[in-house]
């Protein structure tokens, strides 16, 4: 029997576990010159190494909330900000960390930065209904500033979303292979937006 498989992200083990020849491969950066994928820029918050903290400054009036969430809120909303971005997938570590991010992220947006936004959370407990409405109005609605849908492994692969300029990542994973999906969420072209 023969079997023909693709994949955008091959991994070792896979090489590892399957006989296989490859008979066709189609760099990124390929696909990126020839105008299939959109380019990207990875942002990494400054980290003073000798003691070990970010350069964000947390302001007074937000210090009743989760510190680390704040300080990862901060940087996303300067960043879209800078970049011009709109519509934010957030991988976070856990379910709960979803719920939380959304608050603390909401509250620094409309209350201290005067932005609207509007947050949502697809898990393994959101239905399927309940998603395709999310994403739709993720992609759709246009009465706020940013949007953003947070969770923790759902949408790494095998989910379309055009409309999505950013990805955001809260913690560290040493998988080459999820970090390139997690990318890919955001470099499908879209003709509505320039940057």
């Amino acid at each position: 029997h023969k079997v023909l498989l693709i994949t955008g992200t091959p991994t070792k083990t896979m090489s590892e576990q399957i006989m296989f020849s490859e008979i066709y491969s189609y760099p990124m950066r390929e696909a990126i010159n020839n105008n299939y994928i959109c380019d990207y820029e990875i942002i990494i918050p400054i980290l003073d190494l000798k003691k070990n903290v970010l350069d964000i400054n947390i302001p007074i009036e937000l210090k009743d909330l989760d510190n680390d969430l704040t300080l990862k809120s901060l940087f996303l909303i300067s960043g879209m900000l800078e970049t011009g971005s709109s519509r934010c997938i957030v991988y976070c570590g856990s379910i709960n960390e979803c719920e939380e991010f959304n608050k603390v992220f909401n509250k620094i947006s409309n209350e201290y930065h005067g932005l609207t936004s509007w947050t949502n959370s697809i898990t393994n407990y959101t239905n399927y209904n309940d998603r395709k409405n999310i994403l739709i109005d993720f992609e759709n609605n246009n009465e706020f500033k940013f949007y953003i849908l947070t969770n923790v492994r759902i949408l790494n692969e095998a989910v379309n979303i055009i409309k999505c300029d950013s990805v955001f990542i809260t913690k560290i994973n040493d998988n080459e292979t999820t970090a390139v999906q997690r990318l890919c969420r955001a470099n499908r072209l879209d003709k509505n937006n320039p940057n």
